[in-house]
């Protein structure tokens, strides 16, 4: 369900840059980074962008374990994400 909802704002919205506020996020299981990741790829196939911002410290170790920041940005703060989108 998560990553219908997710997938969805590219395939039926027609979003191509999103950013995800992670700022209440601790923990993530390897199924969401994985539907992350599938977001990022379906993102990508139309010149699209997702960020990650407000990552936690929990969250940064789990990210930094597990290498997704290869597929995406990861910023400090939801501001900082759209400053980087308005430049990109």
């Amino acid at each position: 369900m998560f990553g219908d909802g997710l997938f969805a704002l590219v395939e039926q919205f027609d979003l191509h840059r999103i950013i995800i506020d992670a700022r209440h996020v601790v923990y993530a299981t390897n199924s969401v980074l994985g539907k992350l990741i599938t977001l990022h790829r379906k993102l990508h196939r139309v010149d699209g962008q997702l960020i990650l911002a407000s990552v936690k410290d929990e969250l940064a170790v789990i990210l930094q374990t597990s290498r997704p920041h290869r597929y995406f940005d990861i910023v400090n703060s939801v501001d900082a994400a759209v400053i980087r989108m308005e430049h990109d």
